[in-house]
């Protein structure tokens, strides 16, 4: 007798992660607004560029940004890494990162020590105007106000850096389980999905049959 409960795979439509060109563009822009802040003494678009690098360098969840705190950031020498406490279903996990993203993680965390921002090991990493952290309506907001800024199409959330991440890095493995690990999945059940949104790579395969 069929489990009429199960329920059906969800499928990871194209329109829920940024293509090349869309990451290219938000980055290009970040970068761009956050040297003009630096001389400016401007503190939004600093940190702005550094939350959206991590979500799309290294696949955390909005939640996960929002709580990262100073200790959770490993980038001494010989470091290279994110931990993540209490993610989805309360589950810890260490998300390796690469040395564009922990340069500029070290980058960031000596602008805040200057800029004045507490840097002991239980401060947040990210605070807002009025709070020690921020909250997760605000990172939505101002990854949608990036995203309207380069001209990219508003459906898109900081979820979708997420997604983009999750591709891009199974792109270059084709790992499942190493993908899982970063993602913070409960199965490789879950990651398959981003398997499955590769069309373009099994239209090459197809085509090089006839080649």
């Amino acid at each position: 007798m069929k489990n009429n409960n199960i329920m059906k795979k969800w499928i990871l439509t194209p329109d829920k992660y940024l293509k090349e060109h869309e990451t290219k563009a938000l980055r290009t822009t970040l970068e761009e607004k956050a040297i003009v802040a630096l001389s400016k003494k401007q503190k939004k678009p600093i940190r702005d560029w550094i939350i959206i690098d991590i979500a799309l360098s290294a696949g955390l969840r909005a939640s996960e940004l929002c709580n990262l705190k100073m200790k959770d950031i490993y980038v001494g020498k010989g470091e290279n890494s994110i931990f993540v406490k209490n993610g989805k279903g309360k589950k810890n996990r260490l998300v390796r990162i690469g040395e564009k993203l922990k340069k500029h993680l070290k980058k960031y965390i000596a602008w805040k020590k200057g800029a004045g921002e507490q840097v002991d090991p239980d401060e947040y990493l990210f605070i807002s105007e009025r709070a020690p952290k921020m909250t997760l309506s605000a990172i939505q907001k101002r990854f949608k106000y990036w995203i309207k800024a380069c001209g990219l199409n508003l459906h898109y959330s900081i979820h979708s850096a997420r997604h983009t991440y999750g591709t891009m890095l199974y792109r270059n493995t084709k790992d499942l389980r190493m993908v899982q690990k970063q993602l913070g999945h409960s199965s490789c059940q879950v990651t398959e999905v981003y398997a499955d949104v590769l069309n373009e790579d099994v239209e090459k395969a197809v085509n090089e049959l006839y080649c």
